[in-house]
């Protein structure tokens, strides 16, 4: 599948997402690493020595910040059936797509902790200097790193036993939007759903457009949630 990046260049993407999930996490995490700590031992025919034969000299991560469930009127968590989330979509003129999950109710997050994390997140894309790497970390890895951040996020409020409507959707890229260029070929970005509604975030710069607004939204290919 060709993706295209931020800045209009395609790269190749597969869903079979057992692997990449972990391999988007490690190579961010890896990248957040001064130079001083990705320095500190040396790498004998490819293989990394375990972690307690080696001290970096500084690391500097922030937390993610714990997630946030919204709201509903009963006091509770707010939640979304499959069934309310297609139903939401018909209504903002999506296209509802071909889904693939695990879950059948998902948590709405709150929108000021989504803040919070997109300012997170930024932190490492952009202090780290992570950019878009054609056929090396491309859309597709950037929108299962936002997921798996936000699995960790759910882990630290002690919810990870449960999911959030966010999701990653694989979109046929008609029109231009977040800086990523129009041509039709595939794109992918994430879809999230706050107490402000769904929300389609670019993960590469965090762009933000409510569902209804979305250009491409006529154009979605495919939905995946956890």
């Amino acid at each position: 599948m060709n993706h295209t990046s931020q800045f209009g260049k395609t790269g190749t993407a597969s869903l079979q997402d057992t692997s990449r999930w972990r391999r988007g996490v490690l190579a961010l995490l890896w990248r957040a690493l001064p130079l001083s700590a990705a320095t500190a031992f040396e790498v004998t025919d490819g293989i990394v020595p375990h972690a307690s034969d080696w001290r970096p000299a500084e690391i500097t991560v922030p937390r993610v910040p714990p997630f946030v469930a919204a709201l509903a009127a009963n006091g509770g968590v707010r939640l979304l059936t499959l069934e309310q989330i297609r139903t939401q979509f018909v209504a903002a003129g999506a296209n509802w797509p071909a889904t693939q999950h695990r879950h059948t109710e998902f948590l709405v997050a709150d929108h000021g902790w989504f803040q919070r994390f997109l300012d997170w997140q930024h932190y490492f894309l952009w202090e780290f200097d992570h950019r878009y790497q054609r056929e090396g970390f491309d859309c597709d890895d950037f929108s299962v790193s936002m997921m798996a951040f936000v699995d960790l996020a759910m882990l630290r409020a002690g919810m990870h036993s449960q999911a959030a409507v966010v999701g990653r959707l694989v979109v046929r890229q008609k029109n231009r939007w977040a800086n990523a260029q129009a041509g039709g070929g595939t794109h992918e970005v994430i879809l999230i759903a706050t107490d402000h509604g769904l929300t389609v975030v670019e993960p590469q710069n965090r762009w933000t457009i409510p569902l209804e607004d979305y250009p491409n939204r006529a154009h979605i290919l495919r939905l995946i949630l956890n």
